[in-house]
């Protein structure tokens, strides 16, 4: 679970995200960031319409990614607000934890996101 400090709630700040933020993908998972005047980095999730018209996939979609970024939030460098989202599976692919994770992880990396 991620602690109520960690979360991005407001729609300010998710305006704020995408607007001044830096976007990168990788896979099927999105991320947009941009720094903020906190000690803390804070998480937000996205997962629109596009993703599935039912309600159930879109959640299921959201606690997925809920999980895989309640691992890595410690790690993760303060002064950050992180954006993440996910895009429809190819048909016949399901979407799991453990790709999503793998591909969170590479993409913090890859960002300098993260602490050694």
């Amino acid at each position: 679970m991620i602690h109520k400090e960690n979360r991005l709630k407001k729609k300010e700040d998710f305006q704020k995200t995408y607007l001044k933020g830096k976007f990168f993908s990788l896979g099927q998972i999105n991320i947009r960031f941009a720094r903020n005047d906190k000690k803390v980095s804070r998480i937000g999730f996205v997962v629109g319409k596009n993703y599935s018209k039912k309600a159930v996939d879109r959640n299921r979609a959201r606690r997925l990614l809920r999980a895989s970024a309640s691992e890595l939030i410690e790690r993760v460098l303060p002064g950050f607000d992180i954006v993440m989202g996910i895009r429809k599976p190819l048909p016949g692919k399901k979407t799991d934890k453990e790709s999503i994770s793998l591909a969170l992880e590479k993409m913090l990396e890859k960002n300098k996101l993260l602490k050694k």
